[in-house]
């Protein structure tokens, strides 16, 4: 094996096949310490956060991907990277709690960085802020935005976050936004660019032929049942994760 894992102090890994220890090298770059560290938190966020990883009923993170609320651009930007998508506009309290949220950011995210090409390339996530409200702002409680963050850090998940960018976000995002910027890494604060409606600022990070017209591009978003069938094939891999 490439890491000793019997460095690993109380952590039980469900898997130490070399497929498995690659997830985190790649992401890594190779450097074993930085994986086994990446493996170590892997395990431990996933035992804390149980509720996000039970999986059992699919049907409701399907309605919320097909409802626009995630998705991903059809093409990869320019350097290989999966640009994923979260809109605040589709997302109707009545319909998602924000638990369901983000089990589909787990699923999602669980289910892409199986995918060696974004082990190594990395990804990007895209957020439209458009028609964000007070009563979704308040959903999100201490554990939702500690977790999140988490989620978002690049420790936890074994990929390579290079860019998040914001766009359309209103004068209450600014309010949500002091609230997280003190949890920030350094390096995570660097990776965050806000846009407001200003898409000519987004197209110097991401090229206009692989965005989707609502974002000042000519490129396509994935159908969602296409996207769907995506993940749901690779969650066959990543469900080996959890055996």
């Amino acid at each position: 094996n490439m890491i000793d894992i019997d460095c690993a102090d109380d952590v039980q890994f469900p898997r130490q096949d070399n497929d498995f220890l690659l997830m985190f090298l790649r992401p890594a770059k190779f450097d074993v310490n930085r994986a086994l560290a990446m493996m170590k938190s892997y395990v431990k966020f996933r035992c804390i956060n149980a509720d996000l990883f039970v999986h059992d009923d699919l049907e409701t993170i399907h309605r919320l991907v097909r409802a626009g609320i995630s998705g991903m651009l059809k093409e990869r930007d320019r350097l290989g990277r999966r640009v994923l998508l979260f809109r605040v506009a589709p997302w109707k309290l009545s319909e998602f709690s924000i638990d369901e949220v983000q089990q589909a950011s787990a699923w999602i995210l669980n289910a892409l960085v199986c995918e060696p090409t974004s082990q190594v390339e990395g990804l990007v996530v895209l957020e439209d802020f458009a028609k964000l409200s007070w009563s979704q702002i308040w959903q999100c409680s201490l554990k939702n935005t500690e977790r999140g963050l988490e989620m978002c850090r690049g420790s936890v998940f074994p990929a390579r976050y290079k860019g998040y960018h914001v766009v359309r976000e209103p004068m209450s995002f600014s309010f949500l936004f002091k609230l997280v910027k003190p949890f920030l890494t350094e390096k995570m604060a660097q990776r965050i660019h806000i846009h407001g409606t200003n898409m000519n600022s987004l197209h110097k990070f991401i090229s206009p032929e692989v965005l989707s017209p609502s974002f000042g591009g000519s490129g396509e978003e994935m159908d969602p049942e296409e996207l769907i069938t995506l993940l749901t094939n690779l969650t066959d891999e990543a469900k080996k994760l959890e055996t």
